[in-house]
């Protein structure tokens, strides 16, 4: 097992190589007495490197041992409140510092309460990206839920090896939501009306089975989904948690695209028009 050495939250010889090639992000420096910008060891962060033939990522004096790494999480969200900045710019630094503290986590074999801490983190700060950026033309959707996607596979994976863990319901509820109607090939498959109806009744079963309240909410939008009962979702999304509500972003043009739809076949009319006040 491979134990990391960096007790700063960017080796010194990668800040020192990337001060050479002139590749530091403006966060990662400050002025001098004289004006002159220089690299800060306490501002430098590691950056995500994709593994290449020929590199090796697992030297452990570049390696964050994951105390580190949690402090380096916590001064990245910091910086998530400046003011000073756009928020974009921010993103850009903080999502691929993120995925650089992931790797690291991957190559050590981390899979402790430091591990599933930075990826609720990582977690809450990519649904609050969907809200945040949602009308910023720079921001890529698909590598935002990519990343998202990714972190939160690894974090239920996480929770199945832990006994138990206090926010365990709050993020099965991210996974219900964000994955709500979801569109890869099973779900197609099993997209019937009598598999759907099937399920309808399982997931009302699920309802009652199970204790958390919040846990509840996500298996009851899931449900009125797939019932296409929208009047009553879309009132009942008023009642989640913000960050609940940005895990149903993602997917609310369709779902009003959908529901247009089940209102045309109500009618019966072909190419009926529909109010839409």
């Amino acid at each position: 097992m491979i134990a990391g050495k960096c007790l700063l939250m960017c080796p010194k010889e990668e800040r020192i190589r990337r001060e050479k090639e002139r590749r530091l992000h403006f966060l990662e420096v400050n002025k001098n007495l004289t004006g002159v910008t220089e690299s800060s060891a306490i501002l430098a962060v590691k950056e995500f490197v994709r593994s290449a033939a020929g590199s090796n990522l697992a030297r452990e004096e570049c390696l964050r041992p994951p105390l580190v790494l949690v402090t380096t999480v916590d001064y990245l969200i910091r910086l998530t409140d400046r003011c000073d900045l756009t928020w974009w710019k921010v993103y850009q630094f903080v999502d691929d510092r993120l995925q650089s503290i992931r790797q690291d986590l991957v190559i050590q074999g981390c899979e402790g309460v430091e591990a599933i801490g930075i990826l609720e983190i990582s977690v809450r700060f990519y649904l609050y990206a969907l809200y945040r950026l949602r009308s910023d033309q720079h921001f890529d959707v698909k590598l935002n839920a990519d990343q998202l996607g990714l972190c939160l596979a690894r974090l239920l994976l996480l929770y199945k090896k832990s006994t138990s863990h206090q926010n365990e319901a709050e993020f099965m509820t991210y996974m219900l939501l964000y994955n709500i109607g979801s569109h890869d090939a099973v779900t197609k498959v099993l997209w019937t009306k009598h598999l759907r109806f099937a399920i309808c009744q399982l997931l009302t079963v699920l309802c009652i089975v199970r204790d958390d309240a919040t846990v509840r909410k996500g298996l009851k939008m899931n449900t009125l989904y797939l019932r296409h009962n929208f009047v009553r979702f879309f009132k009942d999304i008023k009642n989640l948690s913000p960050l609940s509500q940005c895990s149903l972003l993602i997917h609310l043009d369709d779902f009003k695209r959908t529901a247009l739809r089940v209102l045309g076949n109500a009618y019966g009319i072909p190419n009926a028009v529909l109010p839409l006040r």
